[in-house]
């Protein structure tokens, strides 16, 4: 490695050692002229160049190895040409390139975070949704503009991803990178073999089909890249895809706690079919934009706090240390200072009496209901009916309702309930059943719960109690907190 405090081009003093690969050497550095920390990328070819005794100078320690040193010197100088072409924020930005010390170096943007595979290794967890969906629309522009310029990355990968401390994605390592042709492939004088990253690689590039590969083999390894971080675990490769026969591909690419718009994101983009594949980066947009469309804000009736979150997104925010852990049947998890309460009692046995009279009163209400439509205030928007303060028997309790309702006038959408009891609830229904996500409930004493309901119940969320501040985050079994963590009004975990 270069010494620290050596001078390169009287410009860029070397300050540490940064990290290595097959073919360089990268470095923290500053600019003396203009006193600014930057990067530079030295070319030196592990088992290939050797440093001669002053510890500066390259040179290569087999003779015979000294044309194909020069012709990769080429390429890396090639590669430094290709980045600086990408004008791009979230593209790492090449600023000079020259040969000294008998090898070539080129001078970037010095990233300061950390690579997405170095992430998940610190955190030791799985990204969230919503940390993906913050992410994955910058590394779709990144890409858009590296197909833009006529090139393939043919690389992309969680440690080809870095992350800014600020939260700002950029696309790094463009040693792969390939020019493609008019017809949107590979140009037929482009090497017969390049490198391939296993996991990520697809099939025509696993198999160096020049005339198979373009801006959908990127795409490829981008779905696996949203694999690996959305579940910590390395992507199979396409032979084992295919080898799965279940229609979700559940087999080889399991992704249990991972919602169902995103799952079919990851499977559309490594389809091992490359024609069945997005084409380009625009397809993946067009899709993603459903899986990040918000819905109606949710506003506490108290505070008038608006809470906006998108599709299977935990409401997880309220502390810079506070983490939305997945629910794992072997976690251990601490034992609560309080205990969320169930919603809904259990029903006893042999109670079909109850069902019997309910029934009955459904029956007498839907007819009372269609007599006094006037006094519901039944709104018919379209094919949409609305109604303001419909008196509703729901299976947690009766309740007066405003919102949407379906044929038989029961909730069916976003809509708002009253408990007779004091409890309040805003969220989606399905069939006059609380059902779906980004729903908010509260008790009269001050409780609350944001997240995701399943048959009239919590499933997936945060619940907070009133009195300390303290909250649950994680996943819930007959309303109770099953898999996560317990936090206290700071944020921290309580032990």
């Amino acid at each position: 490695m270069l010494k620290v405090g050596t001078i390169l081009r009287g410009t860029y003093r070397i300050d540490s050692y940064l990290s290595s690969g097959g073919f360089g050497n990268t470095y923290v550095a500053t600019n003396i002229e203009f006193d600014e920390r930057i990067a530079i990328k030295e070319f030196f070819i592990k088992g290939v160049t050797q440093r001669d005794d002053n510890q500066t100078t390259v040179s290569v320690s087999n003779s015979e190895n000294t044309n194909s040193f020069l012709e990769q010197k080429e390429k890396f100088k090639k590669e430094a040409r290709r980045i600086r072409q990408l004008k791009n924020e979230h593209i790492v930005a090449v600023h000079d390139l020259f040969e000294e010390n008998g090898t070539a170096y080129y001078v970037m943007d010095y990233v300061d975070g950390e690579n997405l595979s170095e992430h998940l290794k610190r955190t030791g967890r799985a990204m969230t949704e919503s940390e993906i969906r913050d992410i994955l629309p910058q590394i779709l522009e990144a890409l858009k503009a590296v197909h833009n310029e006529g090139f393939c990355h043919l690389d992309i990968k969680p440690s080809n991803i870095m992350l800014e401390k600020d939260g700002k994605i950029k696309l790094i390592d463009f040693g792969a990178s390939k020019q493609l042709g008019a017809n949107g492939t590979l140009t037929t004088n482009a090497p017969t073999a390049f490198a391939q990253t296993p996991g990520y690689a697809p099939r025509e590039q696993m198999e160096q089909n020049l005339d198979k590969i373009g801006p959908w083999t990127d795409i490829y390894a981008l779905g696996a890249t949203l694999y690996n971080l959305l579940t910590n675990n390395k992507p199979p490769l396409p032979s084992d895809i295919d080898d799965d026969m279940s229609e979700d591909k559940h087999l080889a690419l399991p992704m249990p706690n991972v919602g169902e718009k995103m799952k079919q994101l990851v499977l559309r983009m490594m389809r091992t079919s490359r024609i069945q594949r997005p084409q380009t980066i625009q397809d993946v947009k067009d899709f993603e934009k459903e899986i990040t469309s918000k819905v109606e804000p949710i506003v506490n009736i108290e505070s008038s706090e608006m809470i906006s979150e998108n599709e299977e997104t935990i409401v997880a925010k309220s502390a810079e240390k506070q983490q939305v852990e997945s629910f794992n049947p072997q976690h251990n998890n601490p034992q609560p200072k309080y205990e969320a309460r169930n919603i809904v009692k259990p029903e006893p046995e042999n109670n079909a009496w109850k069902w019997i009279l309910l029934w009955i009163c459904f029956c007498i209400g839907t007819v009372w209901l269609i007599n006094n439509c006037e006094s519901n205030k039944i709104v018919t928007i379209g094919e949409i009916k609305e109604v303001k303060e419909l008196e509703f028997l729901s299976p947690i309790g009766a309740c007066k309702y405003t919102g949407p309702v379906d044929n038989y006038n029961r909730p069916n959408g976003v809509g708002e309930a009253y408990f007779d009891d004091g409890r309040y609830y805003k969220g989606p229904f399905d069939g006059g059943n609380l059902e779906g996500v980004n729903a908010y409930f509260k008790y009269p004493e001050g409780d609350t719960f944001t997240g995701e309901f399943r048959n009239n119940s919590f499933y997936k969320g945060k619940y907070t109690i009133a009195k300390d501040k303290s909250y649950f985050v994680g996943y819930y079994e007959n309303g109770q907190p099953a898999g996560g963590s317990w936090y206290n009004k700071d944020g921290k975990v309580i032990q």
